[in-house]
């Protein structure tokens, strides 16, 4: 953890573990939110953490984004999974189907121990192949 976000974390437990020891009002929620420069559910969110965690000020560490709309969510390992599916069953003279692709990335992952992707996912790796390199 970098030392903004220690710091950040520990501004947090200083105002939401006196908190989260009893029942929180609105107007307490609001008065910490406004402390910490968060919404009331924002600060409802971070008593629920602390409560559910183990009482340390890891638990009100600030949260790392998903990846947002259209970046890939998926680990590198599966990513080079889907890609060395695609190179040897979908981009050869044969091109199998798209479904034969999944079946070959499904057990590849399952055989690495890794998360299996959707076939959706692998569908959308197809759609944005280069249409002249799969015409090739």
């Amino acid at each position: 953890m970098s030392p903004a976000a220690w710091d950040e974390a520990r501004r947090r437990a200083a105002v939401i573990g006196p908190l989260a020891a009893g029942p929180v009002s609105q107007s307490a929620a609001d008065a910490a939110g406004e402390r910490l420069g968060l919404s009331r559910r924002q600060v409802y969110a971070l008593v629920e953490r602390w409560r559910q965690g183990s009482g340390l000020v890891t638990d009100l560490a600030v949260g790392r984004s998903d990846g947002g709309r259209g970046a890939p969510r998926l680990p590198d390992e599966v990513e080079a999974v889907i890609a060395e599916a695609l190179r040897t069953r979908y981009l050869n003279r044969q091109r199998f189907s798209v479904a034969a692709a999944c079946g070959d990335v499904a057990r590849a992952c399952m055989s690495q121990g890794l998360a299996v992707p959707a076939r959706n996912t692998v569908a959308r790796r197809v759609a944005a192949l280069d249409q002249a390199k799969v015409r090739r």
